[in-house]
């Protein structure tokens, strides 16, 4: 295939060994982190908003940090997030909506 060799690893850079990640929640752990980010008052309102979206959805930070306000829109059905090809939908009266 043309062009393939400059995709290939140079003999002298050896490859990186596969390590175990450190730190990965278990389901149990993840629901009171995401508790917490709908409950606790003393953390501000943008970093439970972002560690919510974090934890239900797997959102990278990077692209959390660039949302907007304009991101949400109220319609009949809820409120959706648009992040992407699939705006993300919040039901009125669902869990994710009581916080404050």
């Amino acid at each position: 295939m043309p062009g393939s060799a400059r995709h290939r690893r140079p003999p002298d850079h050896p490859a990186i060994p596969v390590q175990d990640p450190a730190g990965i929640l278990d389901e149990q752990e993840r629901w009171d982190q995401f508790q917490r980010c709908l409950a606790d008052s003393a953390l501000p309102l943008d970093v439970r908003a972002a560690g919510a979206l974090l934890l239900l959805f797997g959102m990278p930070i990077s692209r959390i940090r660039r949302l907007r306000a304009e991101h949400l829109r109220d319609q009949d059905d809820g409120t959706h997030l648009n992040v992407g090809r699939h705006p993300l939908l919040n039901r009125p009266g669902s869990r994710t909506s009581s916080a404050s």
